[in-house]
């Protein structure tokens, strides 16, 4: 049996580094588990694309992550590059999400499109979507701009094969 200590320590005032305190409020904000499903939900969505690709181009490599910074809430990405043409730029299928709106009205942008790694070149974009910040809303909205990223294995394969594109 431990003994209970009875002494405590006074508070200490710290003003520095509070730059990186991220405050969690709001439906869109439930903390890091709904964008870790919402970054699974286009994961899944995205499955069969490398398939897709590999149809139109040889010694495709495919990656996949998922990024967040001070500005957005969730980045989730395919990246395709040619293992036997390192020069041409690598293609990057990603979804972006940017929580918007107010206190009392959250809401989260999404952006998915298709581009160069390097050169940023776009390939195609869809176009950005506006859901309310609940988890239904975003599951959903992943699901269906995954879905229709999906679509364009050709797109990438032709941009994985043109030789304008290297970088």
């Amino acid at each position: 049996m431990s003994a209970v200590s009875s002494q405590s320590y006074p508070a200490v005032c710290r003003i520095g580094g509070l730059e990186r305190l991220v405050v969690f409020d709001g439906p869109a904000a439930m903390g890091s588990q709904i964008w870790t499903e919402v970054h699974e939900e286009v994961q899944r969505g995205l499955v069969g694309l490398d398939e897709l690709v590999r149809l139109g181009a040889s010694h495709v490599q495919v990656g996949a992550g998922r990024t967040k910074g001070r500005s957005f809430r969730l980045f989730t990405y395919l990246t395709f590059s040619r293992t036997d043409a390192t020069d041409i730029d690598p293609v990057v299928v990603g979804v972006l999400f940017t929580e918007a709106g107010t206190d009392e009205e959250k809401h989260v942008v999404i952006e998915a499109d298709i581009s160069g790694e390097r050169t940023g070149d776009r390939i195609m974009a869809l176009a950005p979507r506006t859901v309310p910040a609940t988890r239904e809303e975003l599951l959903r909205a992943a699901h269906r701009l995954a879905y229709e990223l999906s679509c364009h294995g050709q797109r990438i394969a032709a941009a994985l094969r043109d030789p304008s594109r290297r970088a």
